[in-house]
């Protein structure tokens, strides 16, 4: 990758930039269609063996968010081997998000926001601004970019350039 090809996140994301991403003890959502990927430790991200975390938080009552996981898996099937993913779901029950996981028989692990909300909210993100559903984190737990990787070849391209070193 050339220089050239290179973002500036820091530029890009101004004050959000490296604004520290927190995490409640949430709960894992069972499936039997998880692909032996395990969950994420998100009391201690720095000891996993990921660089960088995809984090996408849907709301697993909208079928348009739920279709976006098949984007996800095959965002996952092209990136590199240094980029974990946390996926965590919105919704009134559980019921609900397993229902989602098995119909789309998503593989990857997904956490439950218990409390509507809240992952967000904790964060100061929009309640209502899906552009704040989807970004890079670092190991540190900082967030590095937003945006949505799956099909915008800019996106794509600027998350690329940063999981690649740039």
């Amino acid at each position: 990758m050339k220089k050239s090809d290179c973002i500036d996140p820091e530029k890009l994301m101004g004050d959000w930039y490296k604004q520290k991403i927190n995490f409640e003890n949430y709960q894992k959502v069972n499936s039997t269609f998880y692909n032996g990927t395990e969950f994420i430790d998100l009391s201690n991200l720095e000891s996993s063996n990921y660089e960088y975390f995809l984090v996408h938080y849907f709301d697993a009552n909208c079928d348009k968010c739920v279709n976006e996981l098949t984007k996800v898996e095959k965002y996952k099937e092209l990136s590199s081997e240094s980029l974990g993913f946390i996926l965590i779901a919105n919704a009134h029950t559980e019921i609900y998000i397993q229902e989602a996981v098995e119909r789309k028989k998503f593989a990857l692990p997904v956490f439950y926001d218990e409390n509507f909300q809240n992952f967000k909210r904790i964060n100061n993100f929009p309640l209502d601004d899906f552009g704040f559903n989807t970004f890079l984190m670092n190991k540190n737990g900082e967030l590095i970019l937003f945006g949505t990787p799956f099909e915008n070849e800019k996106a794509i391209a600027a998350f690329n350039s940063i999981i690649n070193g740039c």
